[in-house]
Formats: C-alpha cells, sequence, structure tokens
C-alpha cells in the first residue's frame, strides 16, 4: 500500500509498481487526519492481511512524541 496527499501522484506510483507485477493499494491521504489514517491502516490489513513494513513520512513535525503518547487531535 502506498499513501499520498495527492491522488494523481499516488496512483502513478501504484501504476509503475503493478506494471513490474507488483501488487499495489493507492490510498490518497492527509496523514494529519487520524481517522483517515486508521481508516488507511485498516484497507491495507483488509487488503493484504498484514503490514510488513512502514515508512512515515509526512511532512509535519510538532507535537513531538513517541506515537503511543502523540495526542492526534494535535
Amino acid at each position: 500500500m502506498s499513501a499520498a496527499r495527492r491522488r494523481d501522484a499516488i496512483e502513478a506510483a501504484a501504476a509503475r509498481l503493478r506494471a513490474a507485477g507488483i501488487e499495489a493499494l493507492a490510498l490518497p491521504l492527509d496523514a494529519t487526519d487520524f481517522a483517515a489514517v486508521a481508516r488507511a491502516v485498516r484497507k491495507a490489513l483488509d487488503r493484504f492481511g498484514r503490514i510488513d513494513h512502514l515508512v512515515n513520512n509526512a511532512g509535519t513535525i510538532e507535537p513531538i512524541a513517541p506515537p503511543h503518547l502523540a495526542d492526534p487531535a494535535q
């Protein structure tokens, strides 16, 4: 699964993966929307059964906290 804010960019990336024979799920996503992130995780789990790797490369910095202590509303 790949997620990004811009649908066109993420669909293009998924198309390149599919062309290489890799199953891909492209999801437009605003990483600052906690509910949207939870839905994306659920879609990935429903489709693939597990998540093997995760790269969190979102463009937000504040508040800085370990994920288990972060307040999604902030």
